[in-house]
């Protein structure tokens, strides 16, 4: 493989120039035969295609790669390289469920793939498919509401060399559920100070916005609040009470004007 090029393109998809991207791993999977290098570029591809949020072209082409790298395939000079692979066609299977918005589903070939190739991910060299794994279903866990269950992981996530703010926010947002005020506040700073996505910045904002607010912070708790409201698309602002939230707490700092304004917005006529 072209590994000038290969690299070329993961840039693009990590610059966020997903078309440009996508379109150079299909032409680097269609200039090659080798039977390692293809299913690689095609899976670039899936991935494109995932955060594309085009879930059904996804599929499609992680159907090509498990046809390219199926336990029969004789000609793979690399088996190691094979078998991280059918992993990643499992992970990226998984992902796409949960980005389709089915939870359980996802949760469940999550819990599959660990199962399935427990011991291949206990070898440093899948350590990192293992992490994103763990990662994934810590985070559906949580949003599941299974809490509980999701703060074991995510705490062995903490430790993970790859691990981002997105650990640290679902971190804070299972505290929340404890009650654990001290730590809600330490972690979803953190997760901020890391970079989040926008769904979880705006997220992460509300509830650090309403843990000041607890703690009678009312000033933090509106800077939070009103950060949260500048990204946050309206079925989020509805369902978290935005609104209400910080019209009460502009009435807890004597700001009428304000209050009413937000009051306004929470009960539009």
């Amino acid at each position: 493989m072209d590994e000038e090029r290969f690299d070329r393109a993961c840039q693009l998809k990590d610059d966020g120039k997903l078309e440009e991207s996508l379109q150079e791993f299909i032409n680097i999977a269609n200039d090659t035969d080798d039977c390692d290098d293809k299913p690689a570029a095609i899976l670039y591809a899936a991935a494109c295609l995932k955060m594309m949020g085009d879930w059904q072209r996804a599929k499609e082409q992680l159907d090509i790669v498990r046809l390219l790298v199926a336990d029969s395939n004789p000609e793979s000079e690399n088996p190691e390289r094979a078998e991280c692979l059918r992993i990643a066609v499992a992970f990226e299977e998984g992902d796409i469920l949960g980005g389709e918005g089915r939870s359980e589903e996802a949760l469940a070939a999550f819990s599959s793939l660990l199962s399935s190739f427990a011991e291949q991910l206990r070898e440093p060299f899948f350590r990192s498919l293992y992490e994103m794994t763990q990662m994934r279903r810590a985070f559906l866990l949580v949003d599941l509401g299974r809490w509980r269950d999701g703060l074991p992981i995510l705490e062995e996530a903490g430790s993970f060399e790859r691990h981002d703010g997105s650990v640290e926010f679902y971190l804070g947002y299972s505290y929340v559920a404890s009650g654990d005020r001290i730590r809600v506040g330490a972690k979803l700073r953190k997760s901020l100070q890391m970079g989040l996505p926008k769904h979880l910045e705006y997220r992460a904002h509300c509830e650090l916005g309403r843990n000041y607010h607890k703690l009678e912070d009312y000033e933090l708790a509106k800077l939070e609040l009103e950060k949260c409201a500048q990204t946050a698309d309206p079925n989020y602002i509805r369902q978290s009470q935005l609104w209400r939230w910080i019209e009460v707490t502009c009435r807890h700092l004597g700001l009428k004007r304000e209050a009413e304004h937000y009051r306004q917005l929470a009960n539009p006529s």
